[in-house]
């Protein structure tokens, strides 16, 4: 069987610790990275099937990593994982290319629902867009 090859990026170490425990038996996680340039150096030499990014990383943010991971692998698909649980968060990491968007807290319960979404081609996490009423 072939596992889907997976990429982690965040620059906590407990945090990525944790995310390969969480997925090691059912994906291949052929790097686990501390910043946002490691983590487009390992999109380039591993071409993953998924990416899992923090936002807040040193020497490039999830953000520009994730634009520059695009460029790369346009149809790899991401999935960011952040502390941050702003509206305006979540729409910018869809912006530059997301496909998911995990709020760390919930990270246990969600994560393997949002990477099975996910690899099916489908968006996780996405908010819903406020519907105006009619007077």
């Amino acid at each position: 069987m072939n596992r889907i090859r997976l990429v982690i990026a965040d620059d906590s170490e407990p945090t990525r610790y944790l995310l390969q425990d969480l997925l090691k038996l059912d994906y291949l996680i052929v790097a686990s990275v501390g910043d946002g340039q490691a983590a487009v150096e390992a999109a380039r030499q591993f071409k993953p099937e998924l990416v899992l990014l923090d936002i807040s990383m040193p020497i490039l943010d999830g953000f520009e990593a994730a634009k520059q991971i695009k460029e790369l692998c346009p149809s790899t698909p991401l999935i960011f994982i952040s502390d941050h649980s702003e509206t305006v968060y979540i729409e910018a990491a869809f912006s530059f290319g997301g496909s998911g968007y995990v709020v760390k807290s919930k990270m246990i319960a969600e994560l393997v629902p949002a990477i099975g979404r996910v690899l099916a081609g489908e968006e996780y996490g996405r908010p819903i867009p406020a519907r105006c009423s009619r007077l």
